[in-house]
């Protein structure tokens, strides 16, 4: 059985024990009568894999991971950090979860409210697939056998695949997260969620639009009114929130009250590296995430020789849009006016030419360097 299994059920360190005997001492315990067994363990191991694609291992770097929950009865061993990298080399194994209970049923119902509120992001795991077979019936009565991954693959594949199960106030979460930390770069926020707030001082913001991309669809976030915001697939309203209130809790991470549909919910979002996880507190941390494709870094440069893209030199507000796609410009003509530290900058075109791509609306926030317009010679 695996060690840490038996650690738990007997509150043996076997490692020390290995320690110890290496060192040349004697083994502390010497009959299997001075061994009690108490309660039952149950071990999760948790590999860097994508289920999906025939758990194929996973390489990237680990910008998040956390298994919040009861450490009473829960024990997390693991040889990775936030920050380090899983490579190709080694097997992909990055931790062991392992829950205690008085039954068995108590040891897996903590094991899986864990996995569920896993936080887990730069790479695949398999904490999804482990818990749905934590959740099959044969495995809860304890009447399976390894047969039960050939009977039940499809069924738990298909349970897994977060793009088709994940509920659709997952996306407006992440939507709104995605605008928040925009602003956050943008530097007008200030320990709290300034471009929600009442304030007259942050009217900049109050009817400001973002663009973002979530999974690689381009989304519009715009506030309609005061704290209520849309959440827009071109001319598709994908849903609408009203948030209540925003606590940033730490680097691009928050705290959001809000209400969908009229009910109210609240969600733990944290944006690490080109993703969002969201995490629902009415629904025992369950974990849905979001591979937004960082507008900062969107290949949006088509300067060929013959196509010039203008940029914004800085972070900021579209005041204006003077041109359309298909407009003819002169060099120097204005086709952009950007406002940024209480001043309007307006953004001409480098040569003359036809309007052949325009990024950006009026009353959007852009960050430094987001291509705006380009101009085909």
């Amino acid at each position: 059985v695996e060690h840490p299994v038996t650690e738990e059920i007997t509150r043996q360190d076997l490692v020390e024990w290995q320690l110890r005997v290496a060192r040349g001492e004697r083994l502390p315990i010497t009959e299997q009568s001075q061994i009690p067994c108490r309660g039952h363990a149950i071990e999760a191991r948790i590999y860097a894999e994508s289920p999906e694609e025939g758990f194929l291992p996973q390489a990237g770097t680990v910008n998040r991971f956390r298994f919040p929950g009861d450490r009473a009865h829960v024990r997390v061993d693991s040889g990775i950090r936030e920050g380090d990298s899983v490579g190709v080399f080694y097997d992909p194994m990055v931790s062991k979860v392992i829950a205690m209970g008085d039954s068995r049923g108590e040891a897996i119902t903590r094991l899986r409210n864990t996995l569920r509120g896993s936080q887990v992001l730069g790479i695949k795991t398999n904490c999804s697939f482990v818990n749905k077979i934590l959740s099959e019936d044969e495995f809860v009565a304890g009447t399976h056998d390894t047969s039960i991954l050939d009977k039940s693959m499809e069924k738990l594949l298909k349970s897994t695949d977060y793009q088709k199960s994940r509920p659709p106030g997952a996306l407006l979460a992440a939507a709104l997260t995605r605008r928040l930390v925009l602003l956050e770069h943008y530097k007008e926020i200030n320990g709290h969620c300034a471009a929600f707030t009442s304030n007259p001082g942050f009217a900049l913001f109050e009817a400001a639009r973002t663009r973002v991309r979530i999974d690689g669809k381009e989304l519009m976030v715009e506030e309609t009114s005061k704290q209520v915001f849309n959440v827009r697939d071109g001319d598709h309203v994908i849903g609408s929130v009203v948030l209540h209130s925003c606590e940033s809790v730490g680097t691009d991470e928050f705290e959001l009250d809000v209400s969908v549909k009229g009910v109210r919910l609240k969600w733990h979002t944290v944006q690490a590296g080109s993703e969002i996880g969201v995490y629902s507190f009415e629904k025992a941390g369950q974990l849905f995430q979001c591979d937004p494709a960082d507008e900062e870094e969107q290949e949006l440069d088509h300067e060929d020789g013959t196509e010039s893209s203008i940029k914004a030199p800085l972070p900021g507000l579209i005041k204006a849009v003077m041109v359309q796609v298909g407009d003819l410009v002169e060099k120097d003509d204005s086709l952009v006016t950007l406002e940024a530290m209480k001043m309007a900058h307006s953004l001409k075109s480098p040569h003359a030419g036809v309007v052949k791509h325009l990024y950006t609306a009026e009353g959007e926030i852009v960050t430094f360097g987001k291509a705006l317009v380009s101009v085909q010679k």
